[in-house]
């Protein structure tokens, strides 16, 4: 994520992330749940002070509107919900379509590395990375 307020970013893509200054704990609570994310801080009061810290840090830095944006146009109403001229909706990938790396030849791992490339300079490919329970 991107670094907010005079942030300072020490972590990998927002995680584990330092800050100049402690975000406000009720604010930044607010904000989840205002986005109906609130569970994240389930157990929070259960935690070490550290680790309250580091989760507000984390959660501070987290666009949480933004992702719920992304959801509800790309999973939750996909047809046509983006409202962005040539982006498809997210599709459900084929099985035929899954290899394993670890059962390839090198001539197919050299095949499907300059299709992958090939697509890649075109535009056509797209990577979404969620984590949660």
């Amino acid at each position: 994520m991107g670094n907010c307020n005079g942030a300072t970013d020490t972590g990998v893509n927002g995680a584990g992330a330092d800050l100049d200054f402690a975000p406000d704990e009720n604010k930044t609570k607010q904000k989840f749940i205002d986005a109906g994310q609130g569970h994240v801080f389930n157990g929070f009061d259960d935690l070490e002070e550290t680790e309250r810290q580091a989760l507000l840090n984390q959660c501070y830095q987290f666009d949480v509107t933004q992702v719920n944006k992304l959801y509800e146009d790309l999973v939750a109403n996909p047809s046509g919900a983006t409202g962005q001229e040539g982006v498809d909706t997210l599709e459900p990938i084929e099985e035929a379509g899954i290899k394993d790396k670890t059962k390839l030849t090198e001539m197919e791992k050299t095949i499907l590395e300059a299709k992958g490339k090939a697509l890649i300079k075109e535009g056509k490919v797209g990577v979404v990375i969620l984590a949660g329970g």
